[in-house]
């Protein structure tokens, strides 16, 4: 069993703000594809036939806040026999997607399979950019292109989140 992303909302406008919380379906160029709770995506059209459900698709390395979203759908698994963890869960190709789009000042934790070659940030590389044409997030020294600032390390219900603060 691979090992998915995990996300944790601690301060998201989206839970308390109706209108910052999207659906979507990930689209990777070609067609739908799978895609885990804590990357990131950008909000592309409204789907034809839909009202609310948005195409989203990779974002670009110097993406607006204002369609740059979190991947955050509940983790519903049905089948509890095989899927037992958090980091079984991965959103399918196809599926209808959670989002919270990112304001300046949003909180949120996330594990380290949310970032580009399972890197994690520390206190010298705490500035986060998104990896070139991935969902995925790189952790540097530079706060030239930052969406993310890494401000902690904590520890929840045996996952280790890395707390990252939208600038």
């Amino acid at each position: 069993m691979a090992n998915f992303s995990v996300v944790r909302l601690d301060q998201m406008s989206g839970t308390t703000d109706p209108t910052k919380l999207v659906s979507f379906r990930y689209h990777n160029g070609t067609s739908y594809a799978a895609i885990e709770n804590g990357f990131l995506v950008s909000l592309d059209s409204l789907i034809e036939g839909e009202r609310e459900i948005w195409k989203a698709v990779a974002p670009t390395a110097n993406q607006a806040l204002g369609k740059l979203v979190l991947c955050a759908t509940p983790e519903l698994m049905y089948n509890t026999l095989e899927y037992k963890n958090l980091s079984d869960f991965q959103n399918e190709a196809g599926a209808d997607c959670r989002g919270y789009i990112l304001d300046s000042g949003n909180i949120f934790g996330v594990t380290v399979d949310a970032f580009a070659s399972d890197t994690a940030p520390t206190s010298t590389n705490k500035y986060i950019t998104i990896a070139a044409a991935t969902q995925s997030m790189t952790a540097g020294s530079s706060s030239t292109n930052a969406r993310l600032e890494y401000i902690a390390t904590e520890a929840d219900n045996g996952y280790t989140y890395y707390v990252l603060r939208v600038i």
